[in-house]
């Protein structure tokens, strides 16, 4: 069978994106049934999509999760392209503004990071006696100067890849973790990279919040894709302190810290099954 197909317009593709960005936050919203959230600055959120529309800019109008398909799609388009291109430039540019030190990473409070390592490494034990995985080749997402391999994975696994968007941090990977563990590098955004090889597992920790629910559960499905037959994908981030919130939105770095019923929920929407929870 042989087929031919004309290359998609930028219009085309950022339409279709903005739209997935409506549909699945209308879905998240009927599935959860209780998303109110807030930021960092005490505003609140009465539900999912009004975060993304206030962020992604994705129309200026009340919007239910239909409503976009029936405003001025080229307007809202237009506007929802801009405010996705926005929503990663705030985070980028927020770390660019910081040094590629280890307090910097650690968000000045260093002292969290040995409780962090052996709390991860005991997990990572637990899922290995229910999985079974290998220890040969791990990926690190959203790496940033190698803390977590060089303090934690290079204890379960024998060679690592990186991936971490920010050049200055991705060129401490090797100082931090040393030329005989580091395998590839990739200097990538996270909600554009597509894994090259097979992994016995894949870590990622405290950077999904910078990605938003179309793109995190894009990702997921690549990553999951990468996995070896008895491979785990681990994620670990932080949930936001008030139990009523679906979600935090940090005004400081544009994150946002997912509930676990809304992680699960992205989870679902990725074909992804929760072997392992701990909180």
């Amino acid at each position: 069978q042989m087929s031919a197909a004309a290359p998609e317009s930028a219009f085309t593709v950022a339409t279709r994106d903005v739209e997935d960005h409506v549909l699945l936050a209308g879905q998240l919203d009927a599935e959860l049934k209780g998303t109110v959230g807030e930021d960092t600055d005490g505003n609140e959120f009465k539900s999912i999509l009004h975060l993304w529309d206030r962020h992604l800019r994705l129309s200026e109008l009340d919007i239910a999760s239909e409503a976009v398909a029936q405003a001025d799609a080229a307007n809202a388009t237009t506007k929802g392209a801009v405010g996705i291109r926005e929503w990663y430039g705030k985070s980028e540019s927020y770390w660019k503004s910081k040094p590629a030190t280890y307090n910097a990473i650690m968000g000045e409070i260093p002292e969290i990071g040995d409780s962090d390592v052996q709390e991860s490494s005991e997990f990572i034990e637990q899922a290995r006696a229910v999985r079974g995985f290998g220890r040969g080749l791990a990926l690190d997402c959203g790496a940033g100067i190698g803390r977590v391999s060089s303090d934690l994975l290079v204890r379960h696994f024998d060679r690592l890849d990186f991936v971490e968007r920010n050049a200055e941090f991705a060129a401490k990977i090797s100082e931090r973790v040393g030329d005989s563990r580091r395998g590839q590098v990739y200097v990538s955004e996270l909600q554009d990279y597509t894994p090259e090889r097979s992994y016995d597992a894949v870590w990622v920790q405290w950077v999904v919040g910078y990605l938003t629910d179309v793109h995190l559960v894009a990702l997921l499905k690549r990553l999951a894709s990468c996995l070896k037959p008895d491979g785990v994908l681990f994620v670990k981030e932080n949930t936001p302190d008030n139990p009523d919130a679906a979600f935090l939105y940090d005004t400081d770095d544009s994150s946002v810290a997912r509930s676990v019923p809304y992680f699960e929920a992205v989870f679902r929407h990725a074909g992804l099954r929760v072997l392992l929870r701990e909180r």
